[in-house]
């Protein structure tokens, strides 16, 4: 019996004494994190293994900056977000003098109040809130004795025009081919688009075909090089001044942004021309391409703010809620961002 209550004894003690080798963790002790991070880091590995096998997808958000991180605008004010604009905090955009000879000859200052626009229209349009961010964070050049070098131009409001100038190096990282027929068969860049101008393209195309109207796509995506070699032989072939009117230096054509097709049609011999303008065809794109967020980039009357010529072929995509208001106040996108700016300038707290 004894001995009994001697071994008890002793496992106890022993119970004891392992029991006081384990310090619980306190909430919030450092030992608690760091079990913590690394619980959180192994979960990470699975993570990261995602994302990394959903390139697509990783892309496509990388490149939709403006639109993601609008998307719940309900509860943001416009005008709180012209309020906040400190404009000594926004930098603008690096310029040069060089290149600019003959190119800037086209180009007519832009009057903000001669464009029949209200500062309401602008606060007051939820749609737009994405566009007044993203200039607000970027100043575009807009003197006509500069051009301005954008830095980030995977944007869809990036600004390409004869006073900005894309990085050479610029391609981006989210073009594929859309579903839509193109004159030709190969296996081309110019087949490619931006993932969002894509699915948006496929819709007004297949809007079209619905309305009887067969179109076929003719250029989209050009890289720098390509450009370049498409002005250099226009040069060659019609003179520098002529050139200038109808096709953009290398890093100042919205092709390269990835958001920009011409389009065509079998009747036309597949050729870009005005004609398409007053054909049932063109009339239809430039009454309805919004609906889809392109607009009709270089209107008729317009040449002297774009600084090209007529273009009823070229679409550019740049958001429904943006091509609406574009098309039903009758703007091009020069006349529409200067608008802004001079609201972010004066930063009256409308």
């Amino acid at each position: 019996m004894k001995k009994n209550i001697f071994l008890f004894l002793l496992l106890g003690y022993a119970f004891l004494l392992t029991a006081c080798e384990f310090t619980p963790i306190e909430p919030g002790s450092s030992n608690g994190g760091t079990q913590l991070e690394n619980t959180v880091r192994e979960n990470t590995n699975d993570t990261d293994s995602a994302e990394t096998n959903s390139t697509d997808m990783d892309s496509t958000e990388t490149n939709s900056t403006d639109v993601d991180a609008s998307t719940d605008t309900n509860n943001v004010d416009a005008e709180d977000v012209l309020d906040q604009v400190d404009s000594s905090d926004r930098e603008p955009l690096p310029t040069s003098s060089d290149n600019t000879s003959g190119y800037h000859d086209l180009l007519s200052p832009i009057d903000p109040a001669q464009l029949g626009l209200t500062p309401e229209m602008i606060t007051e349009n939820q749609g737009l809130l994405p566009l007044l961010e993203h200039l607000i964070s970027v100043q575009y050049n807009y003197s006509y004795g500069e051009i301005g070098y954008v830095e980030e131009a995977d944007s869809i409001y990036v600004l390409s025009n004869k006073l900005n100038h894309l990085p050479a190096d610029y391609v981006p990282n989210d073009l594929v081919e859309p579903n839509i027929p193109f004159y030709f068969s190969e296996a081309l860049e110019k087949k490619k688009l931006r993932s969002e101008a894509a699915t948006h393209m496929e819709e007004l195309f297949a809007a079209a075909n619905e309305a009887g109207y067969n179109l076929l796509g003719a250029s989209g995506y050009r890289s720098y090089a390509t450009q370049k070699g498409i002005y250099e032989n226009n040069v060659a072939n019609r003179g520098l001044a002529a050139t200038d009117k109808v096709s953009a230096r290398p890093g100042h054509s919205e092709h390269q942004t990835g958001l920009a097709l011409d389009v065509t049609l079998e009747s036309l011999s597949y050729r870009l021309v005005d004609a398409l303008g007053e054909m049932d065809e063109g009339l239809w794109l430039k009454e309805n391409a919004h609906q889809y967020g392109f607009i009709i980039r270089y209107p008729k009357e317009d040449t002297s703010i774009t600084g090209y010529s007529y273009e009823p072929w070229h679409l550019r995509y740049i958001g429904q809620d943006v091509a609406t208001f574009i098309y039903t106040h009758d703007l091009t996108v020069e006349e529409l961002y200067v608008y802004i700016e001079s609201l972010i300038e004066e930063n009256t707290g409308l």
